[in-house]
């Protein structure tokens, strides 16, 4: 659940907010880049980081039981 509220945060607020709107956090010249204002692009982005993140909270969570 950790997870998921982190992904959601960072591709909510973080990409989607503040990445789409402000040149300030951009990396030197990829300026022209369109994924910086592509919000569709930010949400596959999360989605796909929440599939890669479940192996290692499912390992995390079998550990934690075990102990």
């Amino acid at each position: 659940m950790i997870w998921l509220i982190i992904d959601w945060y960072d591709a909510l607020v973080l990409d989607s907010i503040w990445f789409c709107h402000s040149k300030k956090v951009r990396i030197p010249s990829t300026e022209d880049m369109e994924e910086y204002k592509d919000y569709c692009f930010h949400i596959k982005q999360s989605c796909i980081g929440m599939l890669l993140g479940l192996p290692a909270c499912l390992a995390v969570g079998v550990i934690t039981a075990i102990l």
